[in-house]
């Protein structure tokens, strides 16, 4: 049956030549299958302080789309004016009666909803007496009509009131719940009465009170509300003891509710009974409240978890939805160039011959071409739109039935998964550590679970999996853990660079190398030089006793030669007192060039724990006796030099005399320590009038010799010497 109207227009749209559905749509339908799922997760952003999760802001990101707004535009022309007509049935009724949207039955045609119930009860039509009065009981607008047409200038309808406000917060339907609360909070404080032995209550509530009233910060107000709630016996009131112990915030009735309605989850669980206690406590409703406990009730009631599900299970549903999307489009477009190709042989078919001949023809050709694009237009049009409406249908296929098993898959994944895991606390780190691999979480939570340390690791942001996979296979875990309590995450990822610098930190570890100094090395590039096996062992024996920086300094002042560095370094250590003191004396050897050979026999010779004033005192009392002077002629004066620089030695140059056979003369010098004890002699040679060549580099200038000796005879220019020398010595014969 039609319902008339006075006026009612009807438009026709076009055709469009995309068939997958706009974005906003496509938004829209994932948003709400989603919803029911969801419950108050909407709220869940105003708790993100409450609940303290990571996860809340991509979860608001991924999950809560926004919805497209609708701007009703009316007009006079437009509307539409129902009028009652006459039925000629019960069916023709219920036809009109459920033809109504949803929505709108009891705020814009409640007077028709009136007037059509009143014609069921006349005529015994019992069937749609029974639609409307269900509709009714299941509409928040229906309820809030009742509620408002009653006479609540008294406690009358008061347990009717509560019965209302239980079906309003079970239903969600906040408008209703916030009109009746109103009343049934009034009522109840007005049946409030003070304390006394003709107050009603039990002699076991009465103790109840008594034992919470000098215990519990509730006012005694909401505490007796609370118990009368609760029950009256032992039992009953246990519960209510339980939460009152924790402790728990004033609670409103329906507040308390909320709890209880979970009882049997939350008895044996404080932390999980807590966190619900909370989150009831700090939602801006109770419906908020609900959905979030509701989320998370499933995964032990760890909101964590539940988020981290949600949010994981999206990302995944997500991937599928656009892999499915890519495949219809893929599909579509395959059909469509088939159906081109059919329809462009199609069209040359029906060519005449002579059609045929003059699309070869430059002149003619645009035209023909035209012709067949118009055939074969016509013809793939029709297979067009049959592809179009096929490749739509499969797109909100995977929007409502593709995208949810997806997403029901993935998230019956995860809470099986954290079931197997039982919730360990390494379990969300793990899962972000492999990109929600599970069988690789798994095997994290495991070596976490025999290194406890290591969960801060895996949570640290600079973590990598490649670092945290090299560290567990080249270190074992119990050194690892032990690591961990001394070194930051941040220095171990240093050492992380390679498994060489991991073995050097376990050597390390190993030798008792202070905390310190490893935390030292951790931000120094030295760690990737002696990380080398060849100097490893060594180091790391030097870092028992000096830093990074001292070790540094030592190294650039030790010899090189037939031993490393680091292994002499190892060697003289024990001989100095300190670092410092080492510093000193290999300044003095390195000053007087002392090799590696020289360094190991002499300061290896002393008695350890030398100071350095004891170091130098033995360097110096070496005096000329190092090198050769014959041999070793260059660095037996450069020790001269230093020993003239620190110790006061000096030079007496004799006279001038002329050697026999050749224009040579000579000078002999003696060499005085700062006692006066003669040390040592060497002589000055001139050649005066003689030329320089490569065979006598020094021949028309000074230089000294150890001896007169000949032309194989070691010698230096007096200008090569250094000045503390080359001011004793005379530039002329």
């Amino acid at each position: 049956m039609t319902r008339p109207s006075v006026h009612a227009n009807e438009t026709r749209g076009s055709r469009k030549e995309s068939t997958r559905p706009t974005e906003t749509q496509a938004q829209q339908q994932q948003s709400e299958s989603f919803a029911p799922m969801m419950g108050g997760i909407r709220g869940i952003m105003g708790l993100q302080s409450t609940i303290g999760n990571r996860g809340v802001a991509q979860l608001v990101r991924n999950q809560v789309r926004p919805q497209p707004s609708q701007n009703v535009q009316m007009n006079a022309g437009t509307m539409h004016v129902q009028l009652m007509p006459k039925f000629k049935s019960e069916e023709e009724a219920i036809i009109y009666f459920e033809d109504w949207e949803e929505g709108t039955v009891f705020s814009e045609h409640a007077r028709e909803v009136k007037q059509l119930l009143q014609l069921a009860i006349q005529n015994g039509w019992e069937d749609l007496q029974d639609r409307i009065e269900y509709a009714q009981s299941e509409s928040e607008m229906a309820a809030i009509e009742q509620f408002k047409s009653w006479d609540l200038s008294n406690s009358s309808l008061f347990g009717a009131a509560k019965k209302l406000l239980e079906k309003a917060q079970d239903k969600g339907w906040e408008q209703l719940e916030d009109l009746v609360i109103d009343y049934v909070r009034k009522v109840e404080d007005e049946r409030d009465e003070p304390l006394t032995p003709s107050d009603g209550l039990l002699q076991i509530q009465r103790d109840f009170l008594k034992h919470w009233s000098n215990k519990s910060p509730i006012p005694m107000d909401i505490l007796k509300r609370l118990m009368l709630r609760a029950g009256e016996t032992e039992k009953e009131l246990a519960w209510l003891t339980l939460l009152l112990a924790l402790p728990i915030p004033p609670l409103t009735l329906s507040q308390f509710d909320l709890i209880t309605r979970y009882q049997k989850d939350l008895e044996g669980n404080d932390e999980a009974l807590r966190w619900v206690i909370k989150v009831v406590d700090e939602s801006p409703t109770l419906s908020e409240a609900q959905g979030i406990i509701e989320l998370a009730r499933d995964f032990d009631y760890q909101i964590e978890f539940a988020l981290e599900a949600v949010v994981g299970s999206e990302t995944y549903a997500e991937s599928v939805r656009e892999k499915e999307f890519q495949k219809v489009q893929d599909s579509s477009k395959r059909q469509k160039e088939n159906a081109s190709k059919i329809g462009r042989e199609k069209a040359m078919s029906n060519l005449t011959r002579n059609q045929k001949k003059d699309l070869e023809k430059p002149t003619k050709k645009s035209e023909i071409e035209a012709l067949l694009e118009k055939d074969e237009k016509q013809f793939t049009q029709r297979i067009f739109d049959v592809i179009d409406l096929r490749t739509q249908e499969a797109e909100e296929h995977v929007i409502k039935v593709i995208g949810p098993e997806a997403y029901a898959k993935r998230r019956d994944e995860y809470l099986t998964f954290f079931q197997l895991m039982n919730y360990d606390p390494a379990t969300l780190a793990a899962l972000d550590l492999c990109d929600h691999n599970f069988k690789t979480a798994e095997k994290i939570i495991l070596m976490v679970q025999q290194a406890p340390n290591l969960l801060n690791f895996i949570a640290h942001d600079g973590v990598k999996l490649q670092q945290f996979n090299l560290c567990t296979s080249e270190l074992p875990l119990a050194t690892l853990n032990i690591l961990l309590t001394q070194i930051t995450c941040d220095e171990l990822i240093s050492f992380a660079a390679s498994d060489l610098c991991l073995h050097l930190l376990e050597t390390l570890h190993t030798d008792n190398v202070p905390v310190l100094h490893m935390k030292q090395l951790a931000t120094r590039p030295d760690r990737l030089v002696y990380c080398d096996p060849q100097f490893a062992a060594d180091y790391s024996l030097l870092m028992v006793h000096y830093t990074p920086v001292q070790i540094s300094q030592l190294i650039d002042l030790t010899p090189g030669g037939a031993n490393t560095k680091v292994h002499v370094l190892r060697m003289l250590r024990p001989k100095a007192a300190a670092a410092a003191d080492l510093i000193t004396c290999l300044t003095l050897t390195d000053r007087m060039r002392w090799n590696q050979d020289i360094l190991l026999q002499e300061i290896g010779s002393l008695a350890n724990g030398r100071t350095a004033i004891q170091l130098t005192n033995f360097i110096y009392g070496k005096r000329l006796s190092i090198f050769n002077r014959n041999t070793k002629f260059d660095n037996w004066v450069n020790t001269l030099c230093v020993l003239m620089t620190d110790q006061g030695y000096t030079v007496t140059v004799g006279g001038s005399y002329k050697l026999s056979g050749n224009n040579t003369f000579e000078r002999e010098c003696i060499i005085y320590d700062n006692g006066g004890n003669e040390r040592g002699r060497f002589v000055v040679h001139y050649h005066p009038g003689a030329v320089q060549s490569v065979e006598h580099p020094y021949g028309s200038g000074a230089h000294i010799k150890p001896h007169s000796g000949n032309l194989t005879t070691p010698r230096i220019g007096r200008d090569y010497l250094q000045d503390v020398l080359k001011t004793q010595i005379p530039t002329k014969k």
